[in-house]
Protein backbone atom coordinates (compact mmCIF):
# COMPACT_ATOMS: atom_id res chain seq x y z
CA UNK A 1 0.00 0.00 0.00
CA UNK A 2 1.05 3.86 -0.86
CA UNK A 3 0.76 6.10 2.26
CA UNK A 4 1.03 10.06 1.14
CA UNK A 5 3.66 11.90 2.36
CA UNK A 6 4.11 15.74 2.55
CA UNK A 7 6.49 17.51 -0.07
CA UNK A 8 8.86 19.81 0.55
CA UNK A 9 7.36 23.10 -0.98
CA UNK A 10 9.84 26.35 -0.96
CA UNK A 11 7.57 29.48 0.88
CA UNK A 12 6.47 32.05 -1.32
CA UNK A 13 8.24 35.30 -0.83
CA UNK A 14 6.28 37.63 2.01
CA UNK A 15 3.64 34.75 2.38
CA UNK A 16 3.20 32.87 5.93
CA UNK A 17 2.69 29.29 6.26
CA UNK A 18 -0.42 28.10 6.70
CA UNK A 19 -0.41 26.32 10.55
CA UNK A 20 -2.99 24.13 9.68
CA UNK A 21 -0.45 22.23 7.20
CA UNK A 22 2.22 22.21 9.70
CA UNK A 23 2.48 18.78 11.22
CA UNK A 24 2.94 18.13 15.12
CA UNK A 25 6.34 16.95 16.14
CA UNK A 26 5.04 13.06 16.94
CA UNK A 27 3.37 13.14 13.77
CA UNK A 28 6.95 14.37 12.12
CA UNK A 29 8.87 11.35 13.86
CA UNK A 30 6.39 8.60 12.62
CA UNK A 31 6.69 10.37 8.98
CA UNK A 32 10.23 9.57 9.65
CA UNK A 33 9.85 6.30 10.53
CA UNK A 34 7.52 5.38 8.30
CA UNK A 35 10.27 6.65 5.32
CA UNK A 36 13.40 5.11 6.77
CA UNK A 37 11.78 1.83 7.97
CA UNK A 38 9.53 0.99 4.97
CA UNK A 39 10.40 3.19 2.02
CA UNK A 40 14.03 2.70 2.24
CA UNK A 41 13.86 -1.15 2.08
CA UNK A 42 12.04 -1.17 -0.94
CA UNK A 43 12.43 -3.39 -3.76
CA UNK A 44 10.08 -2.64 -6.49
CA UNK A 45 12.18 0.97 -7.46
CA UNK A 46 15.70 2.21 -8.07
CA UNK A 47 17.39 3.26 -5.60
CA UNK A 48 17.74 6.71 -7.26
CA UNK A 49 14.14 6.61 -6.93
CA UNK A 50 13.95 5.68 -3.49
CA UNK A 51 16.49 8.74 -2.48
CA UNK A 52 14.54 11.73 -4.31
CA UNK A 53 11.89 10.52 -2.48
CA UNK A 54 12.98 10.18 0.91
CA UNK A 55 15.43 13.50 0.12
CA UNK A 56 12.56 15.72 -0.79
CA UNK A 57 10.14 14.58 2.41
CA UNK A 58 12.92 14.96 4.96
CA UNK A 59 13.38 18.27 3.62
CA UNK A 60 9.76 18.90 4.23
CA UNK A 61 10.57 17.30 7.69
CA UNK A 62 12.72 19.80 8.94
CA UNK A 63 11.05 22.48 7.25
CA UNK A 64 8.17 21.98 9.75
CA UNK A 65 10.37 21.38 12.49
CA UNK A 66 12.44 24.96 12.06
CA UNK A 67 8.95 26.32 11.95
CA UNK A 68 7.29 25.13 14.94
CA UNK A 69 10.84 25.24 16.96
CA UNK A 70 11.48 21.94 17.93
CA UNK A 71 14.12 21.46 19.83
CA UNK A 72 13.91 18.35 22.04
CA UNK A 73 13.88 14.37 21.64
CA UNK A 74 11.64 14.35 19.42
CA UNK A 75 14.00 16.49 16.75
CA UNK A 76 17.08 14.59 17.57
CA UNK A 77 15.90 11.69 16.79
CA UNK A 78 14.69 13.00 13.36
CA UNK A 79 17.75 14.56 12.56
CA UNK A 80 19.74 11.36 13.52
CA UNK A 81 17.41 8.94 10.81
CA UNK A 82 18.13 12.38 8.87
CA UNK A 83 22.27 12.17 8.96
CA UNK A 84 22.11 8.21 8.61
CA UNK A 85 20.22 8.48 5.37
CA UNK A 86 22.40 11.08 3.90
CA UNK A 87 25.70 9.26 5.15
CA UNK A 88 24.17 5.78 3.26
CA UNK A 89 23.09 7.79 0.07
CA UNK A 90 26.60 9.03 -0.05
CA UNK A 91 27.90 5.11 -0.59
CA UNK A 92 25.13 3.70 -2.91
CA UNK A 93 25.28 6.74 -5.46
CA UNK A 94 28.61 7.32 -5.35
CA UNK A 95 29.51 7.48 -9.26
CA UNK A 96 26.00 8.20 -10.25
CA UNK A 97 25.51 10.88 -13.01
CA UNK A 98 24.82 14.09 -11.70
CA UNK A 99 21.30 15.01 -13.22
CA UNK A 100 20.32 11.82 -10.59
CA UNK A 101 22.81 12.35 -7.76
CA UNK A 102 24.24 15.43 -6.90
CA UNK A 103 26.86 14.43 -3.60
CA UNK A 104 27.57 18.05 -3.12
CA UNK A 105 23.82 18.78 -2.30
CA UNK A 106 23.68 15.52 0.00
CA UNK A 107 27.04 16.81 1.53
CA UNK A 108 25.23 20.18 2.58
CA UNK A 109 22.41 18.33 4.29
CA UNK A 110 25.01 16.29 5.76
CA UNK A 111 26.32 18.95 7.69
CA UNK A 112 23.46 21.04 7.73
CA UNK A 113 21.73 18.09 10.47
CA UNK A 114 25.16 17.01 11.99
CA UNK A 115 25.41 20.96 12.84
CA UNK A 116 21.95 21.34 14.25
CA UNK A 117 22.32 17.84 16.42
CA UNK A 118 25.73 19.32 17.92
CA UNK A 119 23.65 22.04 18.94
CA UNK A 120 20.94 20.10 20.24
CA UNK A 121 23.17 17.48 22.29
CA UNK A 122 24.24 20.55 24.51
CA UNK A 123 20.38 20.80 25.95
CA UNK A 124 19.17 17.00 24.99
CA UNK A 125 20.63 13.91 25.72
CA UNK A 126 21.13 11.04 23.31
CA UNK A 127 22.71 7.75 23.93
CA UNK A 128 23.76 7.98 20.04
CA UNK A 129 25.67 11.59 20.63
CA UNK A 130 28.94 9.54 20.51
CA UNK A 131 28.25 8.47 17.15
CA UNK A 132 27.15 11.39 15.58
CA UNK A 133 30.01 13.32 17.23
CA UNK A 134 32.14 10.61 15.20
CA UNK A 135 30.74 11.37 11.81
CA UNK A 136 31.13 15.19 12.37
CA UNK A 137 34.64 14.31 12.42
CA UNK A 138 35.02 12.30 10.10
CA UNK A 139 33.10 14.30 7.52
CA UNK A 140 35.30 16.83 8.46
CA UNK A 141 39.00 15.74 8.41
CA UNK A 142 40.18 18.55 6.67
CA UNK A 143 38.54 21.52 8.96
CA UNK A 144 40.93 21.80 12.64
CA UNK A 145 37.45 23.21 13.93
CA UNK A 146 36.46 19.50 13.83
CA UNK A 147 39.34 19.01 16.27
CA UNK A 148 38.53 21.49 18.79
CA UNK A 149 35.11 20.52 18.64
CA UNK A 150 36.25 17.38 19.79
CA UNK A 151 38.58 18.65 22.44
CA UNK A 152 35.46 20.33 24.34
CA UNK A 153 33.43 17.20 24.33
CA UNK A 154 32.51 15.90 27.31
CA UNK A 155 34.55 12.93 28.54
CA UNK A 156 32.29 10.51 28.29
CA UNK A 157 32.09 11.03 24.22
CA UNK A 158 35.72 11.06 24.20
CA UNK A 159 36.08 7.42 26.01
CA UNK A 160 33.68 6.31 24.05
CA UNK A 161 34.82 3.12 21.86
CA UNK A 162 34.61 4.66 18.08
CA UNK A 163 34.71 8.02 18.89
CA UNK A 164 38.41 6.91 20.02
CA UNK A 165 38.46 5.44 16.89
CA UNK A 166 37.61 8.45 14.47
CA UNK A 167 39.72 10.77 16.66
CA UNK A 168 42.92 8.82 16.49
CA UNK A 169 41.78 8.60 12.22
CA UNK A 170 41.28 12.30 12.24
CA UNK A 171 45.37 13.21 13.79
CA UNK A 172 46.49 10.13 11.40
CA UNK A 173 45.05 12.08 8.64
CA UNK A 174 46.26 15.92 9.71
CA UNK A 175 49.48 14.60 10.44
CA UNK A 176 49.71 12.59 6.92
CA UNK A 177 50.26 9.20 8.75
CA UNK A 178 49.17 7.15 5.76
CA UNK A 179 50.07 3.42 7.16
CA UNK A 180 47.53 4.23 10.83
CA UNK A 181 45.22 6.22 8.85
CA UNK A 182 44.54 3.09 6.43
CA UNK A 183 45.21 0.81 9.29
CA UNK A 184 42.03 2.52 11.86
CA UNK A 185 40.18 2.85 8.56
CA UNK A 186 39.18 -0.87 8.21
CA UNK A 187 38.25 -0.81 11.56
CA UNK A 188 35.65 1.85 11.35
CA UNK A 189 31.59 0.88 11.89
CA UNK A 190 29.94 0.80 8.28
CA UNK A 191 28.90 4.07 8.17
CA UNK A 192 31.61 5.78 9.95
CA UNK A 193 33.92 3.96 6.73
CA UNK A 194 31.14 5.92 4.50
CA UNK A 195 31.60 8.76 6.23
CA UNK A 196 35.19 9.19 5.60
CA UNK A 197 35.59 7.71 2.56
CA UNK A 198 35.64 11.18 0.32
CA UNK A 199 39.23 11.61 2.26
CA UNK A 200 40.47 8.29 1.27
CA UNK A 201 41.29 9.31 -1.96
CA UNK A 202 43.26 12.12 -0.83
CA UNK A 203 45.51 10.39 2.25
CA UNK A 204 46.29 7.81 -0.64
CA UNK A 205 47.71 10.29 -2.92
CA UNK A 206 49.43 11.82 -0.10
CA UNK A 207 51.28 8.08 0.24
CA UNK A 208 51.76 7.92 -3.30
CA UNK A 209 53.61 11.09 -2.96
CA UNK A 210 55.87 10.65 -0.49
CA UNK A 211 56.62 7.24 -1.98
CA UNK A 212 57.52 8.26 -4.49
CA UNK A 213 59.52 10.59 -3.40
CA UNK A 214 61.23 8.27 -1.36
CA UNK A 215 61.86 5.26 -4.14
CA UNK A 216 62.25 7.76 -6.78
CA UNK A 217 65.74 5.84 -8.47
CA UNK A 218 64.67 4.14 -12.04
CA UNK A 219 66.05 0.88 -10.97
CA UNK A 220 64.19 0.84 -7.65
CA UNK A 221 60.81 -1.75 -7.76
CA UNK A 222 58.21 -1.71 -5.15
CA UNK A 223 56.43 -4.93 -4.67
CA UNK A 224 52.69 -4.48 -5.57
CA UNK A 225 51.25 -6.44 -2.95
CA UNK A 226 52.94 -4.62 -0.28
CA UNK A 227 51.82 -1.70 -1.71
CA UNK A 228 48.28 -2.48 -1.91
CA UNK A 229 48.57 -3.50 2.36
CA UNK A 230 49.67 -0.04 2.96
CA UNK A 231 46.70 1.49 0.95
CA UNK A 232 44.08 -0.99 1.40
CA UNK A 233 43.56 -1.28 -2.40
CA UNK A 234 42.68 -4.80 -3.89
CA UNK A 235 44.37 -5.73 -6.72
CA UNK A 236 42.01 -4.10 -9.41
CA UNK A 237 41.62 -1.29 -7.64
CA UNK A 238 45.37 -0.63 -7.45
CA UNK A 239 46.46 -0.54 -10.76
CA UNK A 240 44.06 1.72 -11.96
CA UNK A 241 44.97 3.64 -9.61
CA UNK A 242 48.49 4.05 -10.47
CA UNK A 243 47.63 4.05 -14.04
CA UNK A 244 45.81 7.36 -13.34
CA UNK A 245 49.13 8.61 -11.73
CA UNK A 246 51.01 7.75 -14.39
CA UNK A 247 53.37 4.99 -12.62
CA UNK A 248 53.60 1.95 -14.55
CA UNK A 249 52.86 -1.62 -13.36
CA UNK A 250 55.12 -4.68 -14.46
CA UNK A 251 55.24 -8.37 -14.44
Amino acid sequence: PYTPVKEFSRPAAGRQTDLSDLRPPHVLLKTMEYLIGDVLDRKDFPWKIIYNFIFDRIRAIRQDMVIQRVADETAVSILEQATRFHILSHHKLAGMPIEDFDPKINGIHTTECLKRLLVLYKHVFSRNRPEFESYYLLCNLDNTNALIHGLQLPKSVRVEVNYQLSWKLALAYLHGNYVLFIRLLHRLPRLSLFAVVSYVRDMRIRALDVMNTAYSSQQCMFPIADLNTILGFEESEIKEFLAAHGLPVTS
